[in-house]
């Protein structure tokens, strides 16, 4: 779910509480990586919110890197 603040400035009838997880953003992967499994995607994959303005999986920039 997303955090509190971000609910409480929401429409009370908005139903956009959830946020993007690993398997969504798996689903929306470039064509180039689809041949990656979950577990090797999950694990050399990061996210790059500094790009993105939104928490649509298919916004946000998917870069190659180190998760830890």
């Amino acid at each position: 779910m997303k955090q509190k603040y971000v609910i409480e400035q929401l429409d009370d009838d908005s139903e956009e509480v959830f946020i993007s997880g690993m398997i969504d953003r798996s689903e929306a992967r470039p064509d180039s990586l689809v041949d990656l499994c979950l577990a090797d995607f999950a694990s050399w994959f990061v996210v790059d919110y500094r790009e993105s303005d939104s928490n649509d999986p298919q916004s946000s920039v998917i870069a190659y890197g180190d998760n830890t």
